[in-house]
């Protein structure tokens, strides 16, 4: 796992831990986890949108969509009390990366 993740993966555990006065994480937070999964598709539509740009000749800003997935992604992971290095475990098992 990159460094950057693994910062990004900490600092999402201390704002949903201390939940922070205007923290975006604590807004979702607060707002609970449906709205967080709620926002993830809607981040993934953005993204899948993005591509459909690119695909017809338009810049369509597909790195900023994926960090936007990814964060999200990572947020709610950890608010259900995962982490990226169990969903490492399971894809090194799914594809047997041992």
């Amino acid at each position: 796992m990159s460094d950057l993740l693994k910062r990004l993966e900490a600092q999402l555990e201390h704002r949903l831990k201390e939940l922070p006065a205007g923290s975006y994480v604590t807004e979702l937070s607060q707002a609970g986890h449906h709205m967080m999964a709620t926002t993830l598709v809607e981040k993934a539509y953005q993204m899948v949108e993005a591509c459909a740009e690119e695909d017809a000749g338009n810049p369509g800003d597909v790195p900023a969509a994926a960090a936007n997935v990814l964060f999200h992604w990572m947020l709610l992971l950890k608010a259900y009390g995962h982490d990226l290095s169990t969903v490492e475990r399971e894809l090194m098992q799914r594809f047997d990366l041992r």
